[in-house]
């Protein structure tokens, strides 16, 4: 029996989703760190992070921590337009400004995890939103995105565009197969520089 090429690649798809989601860390997923009462999850504080309702606003350059990672935002900043060192300069459409986010996560769970962009489920002004790929990484980094033996440390950025007027960008962290965030960053304007 022939199955339709679109059968073979949903399908293809679905294996892809399954393998990647499956390839986080083994142990348990945590709880939302937003939460107060989340179980064993903590943000480290600096003079970014407020707490409002039980809500803890992590930001630009907090770090949170989880079962599995420690996760800092080291640097957030926006950008009408970027240029690389062969002088070409990058644009983002029409309205918007990028967005450019570093981060560094630390694995501090007794087995191998995968970190990626693509565990992010961002929103910018509530709308969910993808990374933009970017001719030259920003300040010599690699992509967000890669496995961490215990103890080690894993390095990268992401691009977005968000409208020039944007006031709230929320960045999620899910593992594996979870419903729930294991850790957010939220982002205003007045906590993000402007290159």
């Amino acid at each position: 029996m022939r199955y339709p090429l679109k059968k073979h690649i949903a399908l293809l798809s679905v294996i892809i989703f399954c393998t990647g989601a499956a390839s986080g860390c083994t142990s348990a997923v945590s709880s939302s760190v937003l939460v107060s009462s989340a179980e064993k999850n903590e943000v480290q504080t600096t003079e970014n992070t407020t707490e409002n309702n039980g809500i803890i606003t992590a930001a630009n350059g907090d770090t949170v921590t989880t079962k599995n990672y420690k996760c800092t935002m080291t640097k957030a900043y926006t950008a009408e337009s970027l240029t690389t060192s062969y002088g070409y300069e990058q644009k983002p459409g029409k309205g918007k400004i990028y967005l450019i986010l570093e981060l560094e996560a630390e694995n501090i769970s007794s087995s191998k995890c995968t970190m990626s962009y693509l565990y992010f489920k961002p929103a910018a002004d509530r709308y969910s939103t993808d990374p933009k790929f970017l001719m030259e990484a920003p300040d010599g980094m690699d992509l967000f995105s890669g496995d961490i033996s215990p103890g080690k440390k894993l390095a990268g950025y992401i691009a977005y565009e968000v409208d020039a007027d944007w006031k709230e960008f929320e960045l999620p962290y899910y593992e594996g197969f979870s419903s729930n965030p294991s850790f957010t960053f939220i982002l205003t304007p007045d906590n993000v520089t402007k290159k």
